[in-house]
């Protein structure tokens, strides 16, 4: 499949679904610490509709950040040994100039909790540790 005379990078796509995984557990999670023990606004210090919405624009970045980084990998296989290390800086440096911009809006507008938003986030890092483990049993399944 393509898209835009592109291919569609099969560990971004497995990536995505994780990080989409990690948030439907995570918004359980949260509305289980909400709705039955009635802790969530006391570990997050803030009211619980805040707390999934800062959650979701945390998922939301880190879906954006996967299709920046895919991005940015392929540039850099496309530029060769010249640039590769320098596209590869440029890339690192924006997607960092994201999160803080989006962690500052967060903090001057309320409009979502920065923790959960950050815990959001880190579903990018699992979902990088899961996504090998995962790609061997979906091929195993498939086989």
């Amino acid at each position: 499949m393509r898209i835009r005379n592109r291919k569609i990078n099969p560990t971004m796509v497995s990536l995505i679904v994780l990080e989409l995984i990690y948030g439907l557990i995570g918004i359980v999670i949260i509305s289980g610490l909400h709705f039955v023990f009635g802790v969530a606004e006391k570990i997050f210090g803030d009211k619980y509709i805040y707390i999934i919405i800062g959650f979701l624009i945390g998922i939301l970045m880190s879906i954006i950040l996967v299709m920046l980084m895919a991005r940015t990998v392929e540039n850099m296989l496309s530029i060769g040994d010249n640039g590769a290390v320098k596209e590869g800086v440029i890339g690192a440096l924006i997607r960092a100039a994201i999160v803080i911009a989006v962690i500052v809006l967060l903090l001057v507008t309320h409009v979502g909790n920065v923790i959960s938003m950050l815990i959001g986030l880190f579903g990018l890092k699992l979902s990088a540790y899961i996504q090998p483990i995962a790609d061997k049993y979906i091929k195993k399944e498939n086989k």
